[in-house]
C-alpha cells in the first residue's frame, strides 16, 4: 500500500521464498522512497524479491541443485501481475525503469512466473502489516512458525 508509514508515507516490501514447503529466505524492508501509486510499491517489491530469488537460484545451481519447476512470485495486486506480462513501458515509469527492464526479462525468459494471489492469502503480509488475529495464525502456521514454551 502506498504510504504504509502514516510518518513517512513510504511503503513496507516484503517477501518470503520457499523451497518445497520450507521457507528459506525471506525480507521485511521499508522501500527507499514514497510510491505513486500502490502499483509502484507492489511492482518494486515483486523486484525486490525476484532479486532474492535469483540469487538464491544461482546459490542452489552452484551447490548442483535443481530446481524442479519455475519459481512462482505471488503478488496481490493484479494491475503488477499483469503488467509483468504484458509489459507497456510510459513515461511515469522511468524512476523504476531499470527494475521494470530487468524483471520483465526475467518473466518473458520464463525464468520466473508472477502470478496473482488473493490478498487474504499472501504470505508476505505477516512480516509487512499489523494482521487480525485470524490472519496472522494463518500465516504463521503456513510459514511453520510454532510457538515455544521453555520451561
Amino acid at each position: 500500500m502506498p504510504g504504509g508509514d502514516p510518518n513517512d508515507r513510504i511503503s513496507t516490501s516484503g517477501y518470503v521464498l520457499f523451497f518445497g514447503p520450507n521457507p528459506v529466505s525471506w525480507s521485511s524492508k521499508k522501500q527507499q522512497v514514497v510510491a505513486r501509486s500502490s502499483n509502484e510499491a507492489e511492482y518494486k517489491s515483486v523486484a525486490n524479491a525476484l532479486a532474492e530469488l535469483i540469487w538464491v537460484r544461482n546459490l542452489l545451481n552452484e551447490l548442483r541443485i535443481t530446481i524442479p519447476n519455475t519459481p512462482t512470485i505471488f503478488c496481490d495486486n493484479v494491475g503488477v501481475t499483469y503488467l509483468y506480462h504484458n509489459p507497456v513501458f510510459h513515461s511515469g515509469m522511468k524512476h523504476i525503469a531499470v527494475d521494470f527492464c530487468y524483471a520483465t526479462n526475467q518473466v518473458q525468459a520464463h525464468h520466473v512466473l508472477v502470478t496473482h494471489t488473493h490478498a487474504c492469502d499472501q504470505l508476505a503480509d505477516t512480516f509487512t502489516k499489523p494482521l487480525p488475529k485470524p490472519a496472522f495464525g494463518w500465516c504463521h502456521s503456513k510459514l511453520g512458525i510454532v510457538a515455544l514454551h521453555l520451561t
